[in-house]
């Protein structure tokens, strides 16, 4: 049987998940774990962001898999108010910008099977994932912000380093931008993490050592007239931005 790892996305709003897993994970081999899962995120004045995810993933030297799976769901929010997301895959390749293959499908989400179903992978590979998302700042009385959950919290392999980098535009201040982060479970306030503003635009979130399971979620902030404010999303209609990864064997 043809082996995948499967990586589901999963967006909620705050306190409402509002999608279920679609199957039931296994756990993975005791020798597999995320090496590095990196995370560049651009934020656009038009309020879309440009999403770039490096995970190097160590299949360990025995294994019977031929790549991974990312699922993305493109619906969020509460019955009451559901959000459609708009979002745009640019490319998949690997480390050295040579395309992998892959199919792109799925319907209330975006699934993408990446790798050669007839050739089977061992040890470390790198995968690198750009979309961008559009309208993904949410907008409170006095700042604006990003939040994104980094790695998801649905991953069975430990996550040796987890790297979030985000870029504002121009206009943003060092002086007016803040930063946070949170790890452990879902929905956890732990704060084994770093996170620093360097400059007026970039700020860096760093957590190491998280047990299966775990993730990084970083809390990017920013003044009102740094974005379009026609784009944001207001907080009443949705505080969080979150994207929940998981992983099981096919």
């Amino acid at each position: 049987m043809r082996n995948w790892l499967v990586g589901r996305s999963l967006l909620t709003a705050a306190m409402a998940v509002v999608f279920v897993v679609l199957a039931v994970p296994t756990e993975a081999s005791a020798t597999e774990r995320i090496r590095a899962f990196v995370v560049d995120l651009e934020v656009h004045e038009d309020t879309s962001v440009t999403v770039v995810e490096q995970i190097t993933y160590d299949f360990g030297p025995t294994g019977e898999h031929h790549g991974i799976i990312r699922e993305i769901p493109l619906l969020y929010g509460t019955d009451d108010n559901q959000v459609t997301l708009d979002l745009t895959v640019q490319s998949v390749t690997d480390e050295n910008g040579v395309p992998r293959p892959y199919t792109d499908t799925g319907y209330g989400y975006r699934q993408l099977k990446i790798g050669d179903p007839d050739v089977e992978v061992l040890n470390e590979h790198t995968y690198v994932i750009t979309y961008v998302v559009d309208r993904a700042i949410t907008g409170f009385d006095d700042y604006d912000e990003l939040f994104w959950n980094v790695t998801g919290t649905g991953w069975s392999v430990p996550i040796d380093t987890a790297v979030a980098r985000v870029t504002l535009p121009e206009a943003a201040n060092e002086a007016t931008n803040s930063a946070t982060c949170f790890t452990g479970a879902l929905f956890s306030k732990e704060k084994e993490c770093t996170a620093v503003v360097l400059d007026d635009r970039t700020t860096l979130f760093e957590a190491t050592g998280l047990s299966p399971y775990e993730g990084l979620s970083v809390v990017s902030g920013f003044a009102v007239d740094v974005v379009d404010a026609t784009r944001v999303r207001k907080e009443e209609a949705v505080t969080q931005l979150l994207v929940e990864a998981d992983v099981q064997l096919d």
